[in-house]
């Protein structure tokens, strides 16, 4: 028995509904709790339902109270009204007993036996109905219909005489027909007996029956695609039960009910039924059954990321099991304690609290090693060796996977040896032992080539397998060998699972690096293509707790890729793209879900905003990449791409993260060549050319960029590197008339203004301060904008034409938990009056007064209170 699930899974939200039916020994249930991941416990079985519907077959009498054999929970013994001759009695208790132990041919003889021997109506039908159940679970479909046809006729042949009687027993045979043909994957004829059945059930307020059809009837809608009918006869079920006070009957329907929301995506609604079903579980002395539903309910709150909600949960599951008798629970105990113990190992890991985590990881090692049980055991000490590398404590991680290393081998598990040499290089890897590594991934590739049978192993297999060959590519790529490594990371994609996007896009941009780095410019545009796709349907900015973000690189490096091959304006449409994802998400979710994404501007939309505006675009980028050849004049769109070997080969600038998990990387494959040292200025010019030009940067300078001071001397400093390398190319004004001094007094209106993109690490440079020659600044010459994208000057869509009439908005001072500023306000009001319009300040200056004026303003100013959002990625700073 396997103490736990592999190593590399985690727990989902369950996809198929589940059902709750009381009857099941408890010591078979603790053991299906620990074996197969169900939650189950003292006369609760919470298991996974089948594809089909589950429908329970109506009986041809009412139940005896005592419970179904554990075989077959759903079963109903057959029983026939008395009062009955001694043979016929003795005849319907062999039935019985030969029925309850599944010896279904023989119930068949006995019962056709009794029906030669029996005149009235009424027990014919019942016992025809009793013999088309027998064929059912024979699997004789055609018999079984045969005979329950023949019940409703006998049935129907009672109406006159005793119709009570004959419409409980057609409305009995009509489910059972539902049932049988439910099991036969025929839902539409099912769903008319059980229909029928209901009305009938309805007619003779028969409300324990009624619930029951309702209940089988929730379960056909739901297979039919009916979730709205399926949750309404569920609820009217559930209803009917609170009415009956029957517990049983409730908790079983607040289970499937909670499924069925869970499917649907609303998590809330099915912890809420969860929670609601425990309140009548919890006043009694059935600690298993507690168990059951505590289990759950803290899986939801583990995949909904309430991670304090989950522990507590887990703990008081926990309780529960240290209060059962050894005699209760047998064996199974401490699997159960194991298994608990290992769910809240896991969510402490992901909350961050790794040495809580660990100390639970060692308990359910223990429990294991007194288990005796070398899987199991392997399979802890994985959870504890990956946590412990994401730590970064590689020595301990490197002992707790050769341990389980060692366990593994003689069970001859080709997918946990895989996987553990694959964590042993990983290892290796970000201690920058790199040959141990390349050795220990080309084991565990050796490993995860073994012949696998189970289609499940299979796709395990090629997950692994993935996940090696990548890790192979960031190996080779350390090492220079980038030919090996761009063959790796492409045979890890063509083993990749097409859903797992995360290590797809990321995959995709170790491609397009290494081709790039090779000089095979062309080859690397598509897959750096794709993992922009992949980023952008994701809507990711960075892979969070990564050593470099593989987002940003992507977009970066197709940048290069277009650039060195001459192409500046697909080059600047990417950078583009990369500022605006923020501000385009924003847009997709002001409007209706079923519109398209907002596109990124193409270069005919940039290249209109520069000659509408009248303006000189300048885009900011800092960037570790060198630039393309020539990057200082005007590109040649004959360019030739690099040629596709390199003979001197430079240090890739960017190391691959882990693909295995969200670890720190090791400083050793993290170098400082990281950072930003090259300066590209695009410019499109008012007329809608493009040019792109670069300045390198030490790191003094590139300290000023992202640490600005205001003394003269700084911002002397940064127009050195920000303008001063534009000098030749700015458009002049049409005419400045300065005074004796050099002062700038007046420039013409109308004339040419600038249009600033600075990258987030340069937004808060005061650019209208930066010094131009003659005494003046940016600010005096040009009319200036700085944005974060120039997705936010496009004009509007088709659909959202201009207001009728535009006017100025104007807002301050509004009235917050700060000061009171009564100049601003005194300011901004002269400024309405200037501009024939109202100000908002103080209460008035509120988000429902304000956003409704937004669209049709053609000037907006703020004066209100500065609010600093730390690693904000598309502020937009204010002048």
């Amino acid at each position: 028995m396997a103490l736990l699930a592999p190593a590399n899974s985690r727990s989902q939200p369950r996809t198929q509904s589940s059902r709750l039916q009381w009857g099941w020994p408890l010591q078979t249930l603790m053991l299906l709790l620990w074996v197969g991941g169900m939650v189950s416990g003292g006369g609760v079985a919470i298991a996974q339902t089948s594809s089909a519907p589950s429908v329970t077959p109506a009986p041809a009498s009412p139940q005896p109270a005592a419970k179904p054999k554990p075989s077959s929970p759903q079963q109903r013994s057959p029983q026939t009204p008395s009062p009955q001759t001694p043979e016929a009695q003795k005849l319907t208790e062999q039935a019985q007993e030969q029925y309850a132990e599944g010896a279904f041919a023989a119930a068949l003889k006995t019962l056709e036996t009794l029906l030669a021997m029996q005149k009235q109506p009424v027990e014919q039908a019942e016992t025809l109905n009793l013999i088309g159940l027998v064929y059912d679970r024979l699997g004789q479909f055609d018999a079984a219909v045969r005979s329950y046809q023949q019940a409703l006729n006998a049935y129907n042949k009672l109406q006159r005489d005793q119709p009570q009687i004959a419409k409980r027993g057609e409305a009995r045979t009509l489910n059972n027909l539902g049932a049988l043909y439910a099991a036969a994957d025929r839902g539409p004829e099912a769903l008319g007996f059980l229909e029928r059945s209901l009305g009938i059930f309805r007619e003779l307020k028969a409300r324990e029956s009624e619930a029951v059809t309702l209940r089988n009837l929730g379960s056909l809608y739901l297979k039919a695609g009916r979730g709205e009918d399926a949750i309404a006869a569920l609820e009217t079920s559930l209803k009917l039960e609170t009415e009956l006070n029957r517990p049983v009957q409730i908790v079983e329907l607040l289970d499937r009910l909670s499924s069925i929301y869970l499917n649907a995506g609303a998590v809330d609604e099915a912890l809420g039924l969860l929670q609601r079903a425990f309140t009548f579980v919890e006043p009694s002395d059935d600690i298993a059954s507690k168990l059951a539903l505590l289990t759950r309910i803290g899986e939801l709150y583990e995949n909904t990321r309430r991670a304090d909600a989950a522990i507590a949960t887990y703990q008081n599951a926990l309780d529960l099991v240290k209060k059962m008798s050894d005699a209760a629970l047998g064996e199974a105990k401490m699997p159960v304690e194991g298994r608990l113990r290992d769910r809240m190992a896991q969510v402490l890991a992901d909350a961050g609290q790794t040495q809580p985590a660990i100390e639970q990881y060692e308990n359910v090692l223990a429990i294991a090693q007194t288990l005796k049980d070398p899987l199991g055991q392997a399979q802890v000490l994985i959870s504890l060796g990956d946590l412990q590398r994401r730590t970064q404590s590689l020595d301990a991680a490197r002992q707790r996977y050769t341990q389980a290393l060692a366990l593994v081998k003689p069970l001859q598990n080709p997918l946990l040896e895989g996987r553990l040499l694959s964590g042993l290089a990983v290892v290796a890897r970000d201690a920058g032992r790199w040959d141990e590594a390349l050795k220990l991934a080309q084991q565990a590739l050796t490993a995860q080539e073994q012949q696998l049978t189970s289609p499940e192993e299979q796709a395990q297999q090629k997950a692994g397998k993935a996940i090696t060959l990548n890790l192979l590519g960031d190996v080779h790529r350390q090492q220079h060998q980038y030919d090996q490594a761009a063959k790796a990371y492409q045979q890890s994609l063509n083993q990749q699972d097409p859903q797992n996007l995360l290590l797809r896009g990321t995959n995709l941009n170790d491609l397009g690096a290494m081709l790039l780095v090779l000089g095979r410019t062309k080859e690397a545009v598509a897959p750096l293509e794709q993992a922009i796709a992949i980023w952008e349907a994701l809507g990711l900015e960075s892979a969070a707790g990564q050593g470099r973000n593989p987002v940003e690189e992507s977009y970066q490096q197709l940048t290069n890729a277009w650039l060195a091959q001459g192409n500046t304006g697909e080059a600047l449409m990417t950078v583009e793209k990369w500022r605006s994802r923020l501000y385009r998400t924003f847009l997709d979710l002001r409007q209706p879900e079923q519109d398209p994404p907002t596109k990124s501007l193409n270069l005919q939309q940039l290249q209109k905003i520069a000659v509408d505006q009248r303006a000189t675009i300048l885009v900011y980028d800092l960037t570790s990449q060198p630039a393309a050849p020539n990057a200082d004049s005007k590109p040649d769109p004959k360019a030739k791409p690099k040629p596709k070997t390199d003979p001197n080969p430079k240090p890739d600038p960017n190391p691959k993260p882990d693909p295995q998990t969200d670890s720190k990387v090791n400083p050793a494959i993290n170098p400082e060549v990281n950072s930003p040292q090259t300066l590209r200025i695009w410019q499109l010019s008012s007329t809608g050319a493009v040019a792109v030009k670069t300045v390198d940067i030490s790191s003094e300078q590139r300290s000023r960029l992202q640490a600005p001071n205001a003394t003269p001397a700084d911002l002397q400093a940064l127009a050195e590197i920000l303008i001063t390398p534009l000098a030749d190319s700015l458009p002049q004004p049409d005419a400045i008339t300065r005074d004796a001094d050099g002062n700038v007094v007046t420039v013409a209106s109308g004339g040419p203004s600038l249009i600033i993109v600075p990258p987030v690490s340069m937004q808060k440079l005061p650019w209208a301060a930066l010094p131009l020659a003659g005494k003046t600044t940016l600010i005096d010459v040009y009319p200036l904008m700085v944005v974060p994208s120039l997705q936010v000057l496009s004009p509007r869509s088709p659909d959202q034409p201009n207001p009728a009439i535009a006017t100025p908005l104007i807002v301050g001072n509004p009235a917050t938990h700060g000061p009171d500023h009564p100049l601003v306000s005194e300011q901004v009001k002269a400024i309405a009056t200037l501009l024939g319009t109202e100000a908002f300040t103080g209460k008035a200056a509120n988000l429902g007064a304000i956003a409704p004026k937004l669209a049709a303003a053609n000037l907006i100013h703020l004066a209100v209170p500065q609010l600093n959002i730390v690693n904000l990625g598309e502020a937009l700073v204010l002048h």
